[in-house]
């Protein structure tokens, strides 16, 4: 009997080693113990893949596009940079998400989310109109759109977990992937993250070469030329788009990733959710916002717009001038 109990004892001991092992070799790609980052090359805003980063705002010449969120006046708005002519261009309660591209506005309305009941065009869908308002259309009747990417004549975008593909009058419909969040689209790559399976994917934008570049759970990530970086369980970290290179920079717990001008900016849970930054090398860590409980991060110019509480904020990179973005004020002053 004792010999079977040292036998079994062993062979329980075995088996542990080989699990903490596997567990390991599974985790490693993702959540590397490096302590010191080698530097790599200067990163711009040139470089930046096209997202979905919440709040929707979004710059095209001296105009910035956005959806306001106040209940006493919701709808898609356009304001030149320096807050000066402001212009309405849908009367829509929830407009999410949306996207630019030559001088078309894409965006989406979610059956469950339209604020006039029977929508003009039907109960929600997928939309484009021209960016001065006019020649509104209805592409097609999907809903539940997490994200919306447009280049070459060709739209990108997840609905319902699916990534999609499509031209930009709606033919050429094709279903790529499923399972996918947070597109990101860079030369000739789509970048996203799944939830099921977990980690960072790419794929090409011609649906071929499906693959996974790093596993494990991660929530934000932003894709930069050759380098993605991410926030996973325990660390703020980088890898190469190829899955190279994986290195954590910094140990902290974050969301609602952005980068900008060589610094990621993002909400950091270990201080509230307040608004921080630091250099992509994880030095100069900063705090740019007092605010608790953050919730996204869109960089335009020397402004980064965040929500709180419901309301939408804005504060110069440099911490300075923190407030409300008082569009309502701007386009009531100039009506």
């Amino acid at each position: 009997m004792n010999a079977r109990k040292r036998k079994l004892k062993a062979g329980q001991t075995f088996f542990g080693l080989l699990l903490c092992l596997f567990l390991f070799a599974n985790c490693i790609t993702c959540t590397n113990s490096n302590t010191s980052i080698d530097p790599i090359e200067p990163l711009t805003n040139h470089q930046l893949a096209p997202s979905n980063s919440e709040p929707q705002l979004i710059k095209q010449g001296e105009w910035i596009y956005f959806y306001g969120t106040s209940p006493e006046k919701p709808g898609m708005f356009k304001l030149k940079d320096n807050d000066t002519g402001c212009m309405e261009l849908l009367e829509e309660k929830y407009i999410y998400p949306l996207f630019i591209s030559n001088d078309w506005i894409y965006y989406a309305i979610s059956p469950p989310f339209s604020s006039k009941g029977p929508y003009p065009y039907g109960p929600g869908g997928f939309f484009k109109m021209k960016t001065d308002g006019t020649d509104n259309q209805k592409i097609n009747d999907d809903s539940n759109i997490m994200s919306i990417i447009v280049q070459n004549e060709w739209i990108y975008y997840s609905m319902d977990g699916n990534l999609i593909k499509m031209k930009t009058d709606g033919s050429e419909k094709v279903h790529l992937d499923e399972d996918a969040l947070e597109l990101q689209v860079y030369d000739n790559w789509i970048y996203y993250k799944k939830y099921k399976k977990r980690g960072i994917f790419k794929i090409r934008n011609d649906g071929s070469e499906i693959t996974r570049i790093c596993p494990g759970p991660l929530f934000s990530m932003v894709v930069v030329g050759d380098w993605i970086f991410y926030q996973s369980e325990h660390y703020l970290s980088r890898i190469k788009t190829d899955g190279t290179q994986q290195s954590n920079i910094l140990k902290i717990q974050s969301f609602s990733l952005e980068f900008d001008d060589g610094w990621l900016y993002f909400a950091n849970v270990d201080d509230d959710g307040k608004l921080y930054k630091v250099k992509t090398d994880g030095s100069s860590l900063k705090k740019v916002s007092d605010n608790n409980s953050i919730l996204g991060c869109t960089i335009i110019g020397d402004w980064v717009y965040y929500y709180n509480e419901g309301f939408l904020y804005r504060v110069k990179k440099d911490g300075t001038e923190d407030g409300k973005f008082e569009y309502i004020n701007l386009c009531s002053s100039q009506e």
